[in-house]
């Protein structure tokens, strides 16, 4: 609440690791806690409980996400096309190939469903790979994709978002990368 005062234009997003799982196995109500996460205005949240749960939770209170580090390929599809989220969090690398990722990816946002790319692999040539599909797919809006900026110093400068948050996708063959990246 003190976040949502103190920053009332700053986009929030929450992950809740499958916190609310215990919950439901326990038999207690989640509408509480999804209406009040739902006045703090916030724009989704992650994985508030596990993947085979989520159909357990109403999805017309607060937008729900869905991240693929915990959830299979397959049911994070189900869950796209059933609309039992808003969300997909997409590390492309678990879905087994590009191609089935491109799928998963196309299926959500024909179904109204954002996808927000995310890193699986912290290195400048896995970021600047996401880079690359993020743009292929048409995504615009923010990912999670500054994770090069936790590590000192910075390995790829290039890669550095702007003051605006962006990240430019640098340009050349390959991946655009120079050697040594």
């Amino acid at each position: 609440t003190t976040l949502r005062e103190t920053y009332p234009q700053m986009a929030l997003r929450i992950d809740m690791g499958s916190a609310m799982t215990t919950m439901l196995d326990e038999g207690d109500d989640p509408l509480p806690v999804l209406k009040r996460l739902a006045q703090l205005n916030i724009a989704y949240v992650e994985d508030p409980v596990s993947s085979k749960l989520i159909d357990l939770l109403p999805s017309d209170v607060v937008p729900l996400g869905l991240d693929l580090v915990t959830t299979p390929y397959e049911r994070a599809l189900e869950a796209v096309e059933r609309s039992q989220i808003r969300v997909l969090v997409l590390k492309p690398h678990l879905c087994g190939s590009f191609a089935r990722a491109f799928t998963l990816a196309r299926t959500a946002r024909a179904r109204g469903v954002t996808v927000v790319l995310s890193s699986l692999y912290d290195s400048p040539v896995g970021i600047c790979a996401l880079l690359h599909l993020a743009v292929a797919l048409g995504l615009d809006g923010a990912h999670g994709l500054n994770t090069l900026s936790l590590i000192y110093p910075h390995p790829c400068p290039s890669l550095r978002p702007g003051r605006d948050g962006r990240i430019v996708v640098p340009s050349g063959p390959g991946l655009g990368l120079k050697p040594g990246a």
